[in-house]
């Protein structure tokens, strides 16, 4: 019976060694969970500001894309008046002179500068409505 209870009493002692050694395994492996869990919430959060503070640099190019479209058209009306003046002057001019040909190519010169400006402007406008759909 002594044996017995010896023998027992060893496999007590085992079991609770065993026991302990699990305990402190499932501690540790608790620990190396939350750290992980712990990583991967960080790094969603660091990604999360990242995108705010990207979509909020894509609205800022937006607006400056719009402002930059709106003196565009501001400066392409501009530009439609001077060349329609510009014609008329040229329609008066050949109404109540004569011109020379010196005075007939200073003012094509100068149509034809307008109309390079306006070519431009179009083509820049253009550009910034690709760039604004892009952005949308």
């Amino acid at each position: 019976l002594e044996t017995q209870i010896a023998q027992m009493r060893n496999s007590y002692d085992e079991l609770k060694q065993t026991h302990t050694q699990l305990t402190e395994t499932h501690g540790r492996m608790c620990k190396s969970f939350d750290q992980h869990d712990q990583s991967i919430l960080s790094e969603s959060e660091d990604r999360e500001i990242s995108l705010i503070e990207e979509r909020d640099q894509l609205r800022n190019q937006v607006k400056r894309l719009k402002k930059t479209e709106k003196k565009m058209k501001n400066k392409i009306t501009e530009l439609n008046g001077q060349v329609v003046y510009l014609g008329d002057e040229i329609e008066k001019h050949k109404m109540t002179h004569r011109p020379n040909a010196e005075q007939m190519r200073a003012l094509r010169a100068k149509e034809k500068n307008f109309e390079a400006d306006y070519r431009d402007l179009v083509q820049e406008i253009c550009q910034l409505q690709k760039e604004m759909g892009e952005l949308k």
